[in-house]
């Protein structure tokens, strides 16, 4: 029934395995009847994905692991994900032998909340659509919480649009890692909130180093260094905190847009084409960009603001030296 029109329509039942997900999109019938697996699965040594596969039990990866993935390959997990390398033996996932990019490495669903990755080296990876999921990255956080990140390594990946992707995110941490060669954007997170992006590296990001949609988000002590776009680009009704970064000689160091209020405090935006781009792209969100500049330094850029009517900006204790 629709409340506001008060017309009721007939819902026809059919057979289908997967739906597209989203927030409010969920199955009212499910004919598949699943087991629910408690017990923990481990991978160590040497480990050979072919093809697709669903890991549907906690996944306990050791010290050292190798995970190799064929082209195309994807592994998704459905529950909780235990990846803990150390400095001495990190854990890596990488193509197999064919040299062809493998798909995606994805965590789906609330079940693998709490998950946590460390000491990972990750390269190789692409994209891929799976079941009716369209994955965007190399690695791919969809639907999930409370997740970490962090002493983590990811480069050289290929075709897809992100090196790694978070959509319907809550309370994601990444810390300590660097993001190296993406093809398109670095990070790309949609819809989320409660990030927390601290003392990482992006460089050579063949787009944006760090891409926001509809998300609040904590930047903390960032280097975004020679991004083909933006060094972070807030878009769409986000709610950005940059602090204590350094983002130099990316094509426009910050864009804010569409809605989106933007704050830099404590930080450096150096040798960016354009230090600081405001304007309205997607008429959808009516607002253009909002962006405050606090007891920062925007150094050697050949323009400093680019603001259009539908913006604004606030400049204050904010040193300035332009080219």
């Amino acid at each position: 029934g629709n409340p506001f029109s008060e017309n009721r329509i007939t819902l026809r039942k059919r057979k289908s395995d997967y739906v597209l997900p989203s927030m409010l999109n969920v199955p009212l019938i499910n004919n598949k009847i699943e087991s629910t697996v408690n017990n923990e699965i481990r991978f160590s040594g040497i480990v050979n994905i072919l093809k697709d596969e669903h890991i549907r039990s906690p996944v306990s990866i050791l010290p050292g692991t190798v995970i190799n993935l064929d082209a195309g390959a994807s592994l998704i997990f459905h529950n909780k994900v235990t990846a803990e390398g150390t400095p001495q033996s990190p854990i890596l996932i990488r193509r197999k032998d064919s040299g062809q990019a493998w798909g995606t490495f994805a965590l789906q669903g609330m079940k693998t909340n709490g998950s946590v990755f460390s000491h990972i080296n990750m390269s190789g990876g692409s994209g891929s659509k799976v079941n009716g999921i369209f994955y965007t990255s190399m690695l791919s956080l969809h639907n999930t919480s409370n997740i970490t990140i962090n002493e983590s390594r990811f480069y050289d990946n290929e075709k897809y649009d992100d090196m790694l992707h978070i959509v319907y995110g809550n309370n994601i941490t990444l810390s300590n890692i660097s993001l190296k060669d993406a093809v398109f954007d670095a990070i790309d997170i949609d819809m989320a909130k409660n990030i927390i992006i601290k003392n990482i590296d992006v460089i050579n990001a063949g787009n944006d180093a760090i891409d926001f949609m509809e998300t609040e988000a904590l930047v903390d002590q960032v280097n975004l260094y020679k991004s083909g776009d933006k060094g972070v680009s807030v878009g769409e009704n986000s709610n950005v905190l940059i602090y204590n970064s350094l983002i130099h000689e990316n094509e426009v160091g910050v864009a804010s847009k569409d809605g989106s209020y933007t704050q830099v405090l404590y930080s450096n935006l150096d040798s960016n084409k354009t230090q600081i781009s405001l304007y309205k792209k997607n008429l959808a969100y009516g607002d253009g960009g909002y962006a405050q500049i606090s007891n920062s330094r925007i150094l050697n850029g050949v323009e400093d603001f680019s603001v259009d009517s539908y913006s604004k900006i606030m400049v204050n204790d904010t040193d300035i030296v332009s080219k």
